[in-house]
Order: structure tokens, then C-alpha cells, then sequence
């Protein structure tokens, strides 16, 4: 889920790079309560909803991890894009009006 959020939304659909990494990281943790919910909703025995609470779990897990990464890879980016002409961090900002 995480890769497929990334990668559709960054080549497929042109979106800038903070829009596809939200929208890796809301798909890669959200597919797994699905299919906790589904299996709930159709009448399953408890345990059926298992799979999902643990997948849910890890992918939480897994989403933080990502979202700390990019967030150091961020951190390192600026660093070396200081402005030598008053070392103020250059940032790029994405905004709503950049969308496809």
C-alpha cells in the first residue's frame, strides 16, 4: 500500500513530492483497519478480524518509520540548501495551487 500511494499519485497523476508521501503514508495504514472493519461488518468470528488488527499494527508502525525518514531526508536537504546571501534555509512549498 505504501509504494502504489507513492508512486500513482508522484508519476501517474504529477503530484508534488508532499502530496504523494501523504498520500503514501494515509494508504499504506489505512488498507489494513479495512480490512478489520470488512471482516466485522460481513458477521466473521472474532478471530477473522486478527489478521487485520495485527496488519494494522505493523502498518502503523511502518507508516511512522517512513514518515520520520522522509522527514530527516527533508532535514538533510535544507541543510545544504542555505542562501549565502543571509543562511536562511531554502525551502520548497508545496501548495494546493501546484496540483495536476
Amino acid at each position: 500500500g505504501f509504494f502504489a500511494g507513492y508512486v500513482v499519485p508522484k508519476l501517474g497523476l504529477g503530484f508534488g513530492e508532499k502530496t504523494s508521501r501523504t498520500i503514501a503514508i494515509e494508504t499504506g495504514m489505512q488498507n489494513s483497519a479495512l480490512a478489520v472493519v470488512l471482516a466485522r461488518s460481513i458477521g466473521a468470528p472474532s478471530i477473522a478480524s486478527l489478521p487485520g488488527a495485527l496488519s494494522a499494527t505493523a502498518h502503523s508502525c511502518l507508516g511512522s518509520i517512513l514518515a520520520a525518514y522522509w522527514r530527516g531526508v527533508d532535514s538533510s536537504k535544507s541543510k545544504t540548501n542555505v542562501d549565502a546571501t543571509n543562511d536562511l534555509t531554502v525551502q520548497s512549498k508545496e501548495s494546493p495551487d501546484e496540483y495536476p
